[in-house]
């Protein structure tokens, strides 16, 4: 289980794609199928 914090454009939206997303705490190691926590950044344009 993850958690990111990125800009999020539609937060409706049922899928998201971060082409180069910078990562903390073995966020490298993301793989497909984990679980992964989006939260929406006020400082990267988020709403």
């Amino acid at each position: 289980m993850f958690a990111i914090k990125a800009a999020v454009s539609d937060p409706r939206a049922e899928t998201f794609a971060f082409s180069a997303q910078k990562t903390m705490y073995g966020g490298k190691h993301i793989a497909k199928g984990d679980t992964i926590f989006v939260f929406a950044s006020e400082n990267e344009g988020g709403p």
